[in-house]
């Protein structure tokens, strides 16, 4: 019963951050897109809130917020689910159902697999070598997501140099996020099909 609340929980918070990040997004589209009907704060977010999940506390810092989305959605699940990440090679096709088609990402180290370039992932924002590159002009949500770039690193340790870089856009962290959301909830329910598969057995024994 405790893992199948830890797993909800972590599912429930990768959601809520997600949704978090989406207010931002239309947050973002209402303040550029001229053509939409101008709308007081209260009543934006009363608008947003009805689609929303829950939480009445939102930290409108669009940096703050990101980092806490990666924290939430590679950090904390890294750290529980790492072995449900899949041994695909760095050179596979497969890769790009995680970090996308687009030939922007990039990754300044070879790594020979997924598990072992998401450690590195993991570690640059644990450790909050994250440098966020926001693009100084846009006119609508998507433009950020697009045009938005975030580089990782990670070193062995504080007295050596950086062996580890990649670059995103935030399109392809949200990719890379709800990957591993996917494998969570697809854990989650193989778990509790066996828990009840288990308890039946009991059930049926005990008679």
């Amino acid at each position: 019963m405790d893992n199948e609340m830890n797993h909800g929980y972590y599912v429930e918070m990768l959601d809520n951050n997600l949704d978090t990040f989406s207010l931002l997004m239309n947050l973002d589209s209402v303040l550029w897109n001229q053509t939409e009907q101008p709308l007081s704060v209260s009543d934006f977010f009363e608008k947003w809130k009805r689609g929303a999940r829950k939480s009445d506390n939102y930290n409108i810092n669009l940096g703050m917020n990101l980092i806490r989305t990666l924290y939430c959605g590679i950090v904390i699940p890294c750290e529980k689910y790492k072995t449900l990440l899949p041994q695909i090679s760095m050179d596979s096709m497969e890769i790009c159902e995680w970090f996308g088609n687009d030939s922007s990402w990039k990754i300044k180290v070879e790594e020979r697999n997924l598990k072992n370039c998401m450690k590195r992932i993991r570690n640059a924002v644990a450790h909050f070598y994250v440098d966020i590159n926001f693009p100084e002009e846009y006119t609508a949500a998507s433009r950020i997501l697009k045009n938005t770039t975030v580089v990782l690193k990670d070193r062995p340790n504080e007295q050596k140099p950086f062996t580890f870089e990649a670059r995103f856009t935030i399109d392809q962290l949200i990719k890379i996020m709800t990957r591993i959301a996917d494998l969570i909830k697809e854990y989650d329910i193989c778990e509790k099909k066996r828990a009840i598969k288990e308890r039946m057995v009991l059930s049926n024994g005990s008679k």
